[in-house]
């Protein structure tokens, strides 16, 4: 179960549903993800994100995510 077990990647992914849901470009959301001190044992994974897939999960989450 992640969670207790995992709380970087439970850290992670709510960091990236929050990037995703900003009015930020691909470009800035990854630079964000990067630079953020919390998710530095992710930075070499952040840093494969292409911008075309953060765009589109930038547009789902819009269009899908609870407002």
């Amino acid at each position: 179960m992640i969670g207790r077990d995992e709380p970087d990647l439970v850290l992670f992914q709510q960091e990236l549903v929050n990037a995703l849901g900003s009015e930020h470009s691909p470009e800035q959301i990854i630079e964000t993800l990067e630079k953020n001190p919390e998710l530095k044992s992710f930075r070499n994974y952040i840093s494969t994100f292409d911008v075309d897939m953060v765009q589109v999960a930038n547009e789902l989450v819009h269009k899908w995510g609870k407002h």
